[in-house]
């Protein structure tokens, strides 16, 4: 009980400290002048133009967690896809704070071990995994 507490605090500690970022979405020029390729308005890039492009923009990759906490803060459960997709306050919630739907987002956080793989974060089911770094996703930056 006393460890389920402790968790408890932690993770809303971690959740009020992100909740104060500020998402940056890159402009169509930062975006394109730096390698990327705008799809229906989202910027896309492999993992590396992506950190030039949110430098560009004044601001970073968010880190794994950070995303992470998008998901948690809106009522979702991380790595539950039957939960997150079904849950309609989840979705618009993300969806409201500059997230689609359909796309991945790109980390700072590289996977233990692996020098060219990167988390990547999906939102419609909510979870977090691991992709090869020239693959292209989207991009969403924080400051």
């Amino acid at each position: 009980m006393k460890k389920l507490i402790l968790v408890s605090i932690a993770s809303l500690i971690l959740s009020s400290t992100y909740a104060n970022a500020e998402w940056v979405k890159p402009t169509k020029s930062v975006c394109t002048l730096n390698g990327g390729q705008l799809n229906n308005g989202i910027c896309k890039a492999n993992w590396q133009t992506a950190k030039d492009i949110c430098q560009a923009s004044g601001a970073r990759l968010p880190t794994k967690d950070e995303l992470t906490s998008v998901i948690t803060s809106c009522g979702g459960v991380v790595d539950n896809y039957d939960n997150n997709k079904n849950n309609l306050d989840y979705q618009s919630c993300y969806q409201r704070r500059g997230f689609s739907n359909k796309n991945s987002y790109w980390s700072s956080t590289s996977l233990s071990g692996r020098t060219t793989n990167t988390w990547i974060v999906d939102f419609y089911y909510g979870y977090g995994r691991g992709n090869l770094e020239d693959y292209s996703y989207s991009i969403l930056c924080v400051r």
